[in-house]
């Protein structure tokens, strides 16, 4: 797409960014919970959104990324987390559908028009807070992470932890036992999916919706700005779970004692124990091995 078009259906973008941009590598962990839609509807004021019903009940997710990107010159390492509701535009109310969340997660909504509100992003790459807020209008700020998730190259992890650390701390050098106190902690998660049966989820492409401009904290300073929404292809499918009464203990998100604003609202919206509702898995293929070396008789 050319840049800074004039076409009024599209916000300009500032150089040196290019769209579409294409992810190299994908690892996503996505946390579906069902909220009372009304303690969601502050949160929307002013956007031209409305949050979408599934049943009688809101929606939010919870969503740990670990990607990857080529741009040529550099290779771009990124970690983020997106809180997003799962809302729609006022202007559409005629054409949103009627679904249950077990649908919208399995299938999505196929007018595309349900999607994800980003509330707040943390992130850790100072290049993709700057693409974000500029291009898409995310509230997205600067912090860091600790994780240890399944890989193809970390054998014998099957469960997903992660912590989200408030942006004044500073990690330890490598090799340090020492953790975090609550008051460093967001929040933390850990998903262990083995004793849950994956379904197939094709609900790409994905709508994400955001105010432009975009910001450190836009949720907590109020909307302003103007609505804007983008599609997210993903290039394979998800694998999809949903806990039972017996299995919902084995996502456990753990909201820390951190005085940053998500944290104070991730509390305000989902309490103090909150159940998983579903869970989506996406991990993109390898594109190459490299295998053990052997040795070689020169005699």
């Amino acid at each position: 797409m050319k840049q800074n078009s004039n076409d009024p259906n599209f916000p300009p973008f500032p150089p040196p960014f290019f769209m579409p941009f294409y992810y190299a590598s994908l690892s996503s962990l996505l946390v579906f919970y069902r909220v009372d839609a009304k303690i969601l509807e502050p949160y929307l004021k002013g956007t031209g959104l409305k949050p979408a019903i599934f049943g009688d009940q809101g929606a939010v997710t919870l969503e740990l990324q670990n990607y990857t990107g080529h741009s040529g010159q550099i290779l771009e390492t990124c970690n983020e987390i997106e809180f997003d509701i799962l809302a729609y535009p006022v202007s559409r109310e005629p054409n949103i559908p009627e679904m249950s969340l077990k649908e919208f997660v399995t299938a999505g909504d196929q007018t595309k028009n349900i999607g994800a509100f980003r509330v707040y992003v943390p992130c850790d790459n100072p290049f993709a807070i700057k693409a974000g807020r500029e291009i898409f209008g995310e509230p997205k700020f600067q912090t860091t992470f600790g994780f240890n998730v399944p890989s193809l190259n970390n054998p014998g992890v099957t469960t997903w932890t992660y912590s989200c650390f408030d942006p004044s701390y500073t990690q330890p050098e490598a090799g340090s036992k020492k953790k975090p106190a609550p008051q460093d902690v967001i929040y933390k998660l850990e998903a262990d999916l083995n004793s849950m049966h994956a379904v197939p989820s094709n609900a790409s492409p994905i709508t994400l919706y955001s105010m432009l401009p975009g910001g450190e904290l836009v949720g907590d300073k109020g909307n302003s700005g103007r609505l804007i929404g983008s599609r997210w292809e993903i290039h394979g499918l998800f694998d999809a779970y949903f806990p039972n009464k017996k299995t919902q203990r084995d996502v456990n998100l753990t909201i820390g004692k951190s005085s940053h604003p998500m944290r104070k609202d991730m509390e305000k919206i989902l309490g103090k124990s909150p159940h998983a509702a579903a869970v989506r898995v996406y991990q993109s293929v390898p594109a190459a091995a490299e295998n053990r070396a052997f040795y070689i008789d020169i005699e």
